[in-house]
């Protein structure tokens, strides 16, 4: 099981590669797995679905001379920018105003009425950063790191648009730039902030079952621009197939449901498009959800979600001398259980304790734990197969 599971994540992270969302990468993907679960023998359909996204290469950050003067500010004009999620869209201008961390403190008295904000990263979210400046008349704001490099981050919602202001971040290395220049003089930044809508789906796979309990076992397969993401979550979506693989053949007292989601990455929205897709009737009838997210790397499996759920894996996981723990979601982070939790739906995530290179370019085969994924894949089987589940004891 485990040798099945690491083959199907090589396949999805090196064969496959990239699978950024929203992209043809994921749309062969999804047409991958389509047809592995059709070959297992499961009805297959693949949910289309629109995403509304940032397009950082769309948006922008640019300078001009204040009005009256000739002389345009030099050795900027290659600043990178990032696009923090719940940015609202649009373009406006201003005069580059420095506000430190944005502290109350650091406001000017005259406030920053149609000014752009410049502000360094930490201390306060970025929530309150903005709102802070957005209340003090701000039509924009630039936020530069407090480490060196650049940085992503969140206005902390998913709700597009959810901020008053168009932000992006930029380098601690062009902050220092930026207030160089601004101890000479006035500097106009412009602010643009696109978002465009573009396709994803999810590919749902199914074998009926007597009665009318549907158990939805869920993994996002999309992964962020330009990294194979082997750990997050070529991994998950490889014990995803093994345990299709293993049950095909199986009977079940449920409905049980395969779907890997895309665009997770960009907030939820495979996992939100199908719930939204269901009616009242069709999410009560979801008993349970399992999902699979980021498992391959750690010193054991971990387990999180409803206390009748993990503590039956932990019970099976001791029978079948699987090392696991149960956890708790880190913070600051989710996946797609989240959605189906929201709904009232018991949730169990199967996921590992190292989440150090994900995001990054060391997100590769080379640190996937085969016996993470069959460790997984078992208990997986174990729990679907316990007279117990779904009801719980």
């Amino acid at each position: 099981m485990a040798e099945t599971a690491f083959e199907y994540t090589t396949l999805l992270a090196q064969d496959l590669g990239p699978r950024a969302s929203a992209t043809d990468q994921e749309k062969a993907a999804a047409d991958f797995l389509a047809r592995e679960f059709a070959g297992m023998g499961y009805q297959v359909e693949i949910q289309p679905f629109t995403v509304r996204t940032l397009s950082p290469e769309d948006s922008g950050l640019t300078f001009d001379p204040p009005p009256g003067t000739t002389v345009a500010p030099e050795g900027i004009d290659d600043i990178q920018i990032n696009l923090l999620s719940g940015t609202a869209t649009g373009e406006a201008s201003g005069i580059l105003t420095p506000v430190n961390l944005a502290m109350r403190d650091d406001i000017p008295e005259g406030g920053l009425e149609g000014r752009v904000a410049l502000i360094q990263r930490g201390t306060i979210t970025f929530r309150q950063k903005v709102d802070r400046a957005g209340q003090a008349g701000a039509v924009a704001a630039v936020i530069y790191n407090n480490v060196a490099g650049d940085f992503r981050g969140t206005l902390g919602r998913p709700d597009p648009d959810s901020s008053s202001i168009p932000v992006v971040s930029i380098s601690k290395e062009d902050g220092a730039k930026l207030l160089e220049l601004l101890v000479q003089g006035e500097i106009i930044a412009t602010v643009s902030v696109v978002r465009n809508e573009l396709a994803s789906r999810n590919v749902i796979a199914e074998k009926p079952g007597p009665g009318d309990q549907v158990v939805v076992l869920g993994a996002h397969y999309d992964s962020v621009p330009g990294l194979s993401g082997a750990n997050d979550n070529a991994a998950g979506t490889a014990v995803l197939l093994t345990v299709a693989k293993s049950l095909a053949g199986v009977d079940l007292p449920f409905t049980v449901r395969f779907i890997p989601f895309g665009s997770e990455e960009l907030g939820l929205r495979g996992s939100g498009a199908y719930i939204d897709s269901l009616t009242d009737e069709e999410v009560a009838r979801i008993a349970a959800m399992m999902n699979f997210d980021t498992l391959a790397t750690g010193s054991e499996l971990n387990i999180l979600g409803a206390r009748k759920f993990t503590s039956l894996g932990i019970d099976l996981g001791q029978s079948l001398d699987i090392p696991v723990t149960r956890t708790s979601s880190p913070v600051g982070s989710s996946s797609d259980h989240a959605t189906f939790q929201r709904e009232g739906i018991p949730v169990i995530m199967f996921t590992a304790p190292d989440f150090s290179r994900i995001h990054t370019e060391q997100d590769t085969m080379e640190f996937v734990q085969a016996d993470l994924l069959g460790d997984s894949a078992r208990l997986a089987l174990a729990m679907l197969q316990a007279p117990e589940f779904p009801g719980g004891p």
